[in-house]
């Protein structure tokens, strides 16, 4: 096949290859095409793998085995061992021990505290040849997906310091389909490892990060070889005013929200009602800006899901006049840090922000930063301020919730994960109730009151082509395809 270019116009190019870095949005794309993982998802939303020779889960042992393939290589030739796979399991439990299913593994919260986790396994986690036993505490529903997950991308044991857990290789050897030839600030480029030739995808692709406003986005849009990757909110914000009407487009499932969150260290948001009476005004300045085009929703979880509110069902905080007025002169008089990135094309969370902070404080100034420090100015009280996007696996969506809010997972959950209740109340999920549903709405309704994380709009993902004949029908099941998965495959060697 020829080589195919994906199109990035509204994220930078990785900054990790780690796949503990894996739960930044800039970084698991790349990572899928780099790594294995034990378990992968087909497009028809079956568990399979390229890695283990079986996996099973016995759900009245509380167990899983999962054997590895005796035979598989890293790219630069040495051979993936047991212990490979079992790191990339285990480093992911000593980081973050209360990660979804991670947690109920028998012995690991109190292996996680050791100085040194890593130099044992915990006791829940046996080797026994090319086979990994896992036991847990507590009988799961779909325990196998996780481990499907890219934070569980398998890299050399070598690679890993045992005593730090940090990660040692600059860009470890991969171990998935791709291996990549070229990176910079603008692109990757990724050939086709020859081990794997049962894989009918081409033999070259590039991830090519732009912008709308750039000569190289317009320079490849109409290019056969060419596919655009992006969230519908592009699409209708303005952003992508030139793209070809006669484009094809494969959309990804009606499952994405996004959300601001807020620092509550940072007064007056420290007080939950003003973070309340802001996104208020936040959430109206959005409607004033783009009701007719994009979808707003207060609810974490979009129509298709479970749990789902409208906006009127979301009983808001009874707020007096007086105390609206008290917050908005609090957020004016504290002179609250807040940035922007150094873009010339602002992200739509930036315009809203920016008018909403105009509206609030007109004399209030944004600082201006590059995309990668958002992060650190978040958590450290530089900004007030936080947008993401997330959305949930049809296969797992309870797990994927409890994953949204695992402690030191995130940056952008970061308070709001550490609320007791939302805790309290997400553990407390049990998808074999009959108040699931209900139990959710819950959640949705917590959320909203404790205002730290706040879902403002609903949003899909999509493909797009030029050459209808690159991208392939998309099963709404699956959340997050592999990127060489849209692709049409050939029949035929290349």
């Amino acid at each position: 096949m020829k080589p195919v270019n994906f199109i990035f116009f509204d994220m930078p190019a990785p900054n990790s290859f780690d796949p503990l870095d894996a739960d930044n949005g800039i970084n698991l794309n790349a990572m899928r095409m780099l790594y294995l993982t034990p378990l992968e998802v087909s497009l028809d939303n079956k568990l399979t793998s390229t890695i283990l020779k079986s996996f099973k889960y016995d759900r009245e042992n509380k167990e899983i085995s999962l054997e590895v393939h005796s035979d598989l290589l890293f790219s630069d030739g040495s051979k993936i061992e047991v212990n490979d796979v079992v790191i990339a399991i285990t480093r992911m439990a000593s980081r973050r021990p209360k990660f979804p299913v991670l947690k109920d593994i028998e012995g690991v919260q109190e292996w996680a505290k050791l100085e040194a986790p890593l130099k044992q396994l915990p006791k829940g986690i046996q080797v026994v040849g090319q086979t990994i036993k896992i036991h847990f505490t507590k009988q799961h529903s779909s325990p196998l997906f996780r481990f499907s997950l890219e934070l569980f991308s398998i890299i050399p044991s070598r690679c890993i310091d045992l005593n730090s857990g940090k990660m040692t290789c600059a860009t470890p050897p991969f171990s998935g389909y791709y291996a990549l030839v070229k990176s910079d600030a603008q692109s990757l480029s990724f050939k086709k490892r020859t081990e794997y030739k049962m894989l009918q995808y081409p033999q070259d692709i590039s991830f090519i990060y732009t912008s709308p406003t750039q000569n190289l986005f317009k320079e490849y849009i109409e290019r056969d070889d060419t596919v655009i990757y992006g969230m519908d909110l592009r699409l209708k914000d303005g952003t992508l005013q030139d793209i070809p009407q006669s484009m094809h487009f494969e959309w990804l499932p009606a499952a994405r929200f996004v959300y601001l969150s807020i620092n509550p260290n940072i007064k007056p948001f420290n007080d939950p009602l003003c973070r309340v009476v802001f996104m208020e005004v936040f959430r109206e300045t959005t409607k004033v800006l783009f009701q007719n085009h994009l979808t707003l929703s207060s609810s974490l979880f979009t129509p298709i899901m479970s749990g789902y509110l409208k906006d009127e069902e979301l009983t808001q905080m009874p707020l007096s006049p007086e105390q609206e007025a008290s917050c908005l002169d609090r957020i004016v008089h504290e002179k609250i840090p807040w940035h922007i990135s150094d873009s010339s094309n602002l992200a739509l969370s930036e315009k809203i922000l920016f008018d909403t902070m105009k509206k609030i404080a007109p004399q209030s100034k944004p600082h201006i930063t590059s995309f990668s420090e958002r992060d650190s100015q978040f958590l450290k009280g530089e900004n007030s301020f936080y947008a993401g996007s997330s959305g949930f696996w049809a296969e797992d969506p309870i797990g994927d919730l409890q994953m949204f809010f695992t402690p030191k997972l995130h940056n952008s959950t970061a308070f709001a994960g550490h609320s007791t209740m939302l805790q309290q109340q997400l553990s407390e999920l049990d998808d074999a109730s009959s108040s699931l549903a209900l139990d959710l709405k819950q959640i949705n309704t917590t959320l909203y009151h404790e205002a730290l994380l706040n879902v403002f709009l609903h949003s899909r993902r999509f493909f797009a082509a030029h050459n209808k004949e690159l991208l392939q029908s998309l099963p709404q099941a699956v959340s997050s395809p592999a990127f060489y998965q849209v692709l049409k495959a050939e029949s035929s060697n290349d």
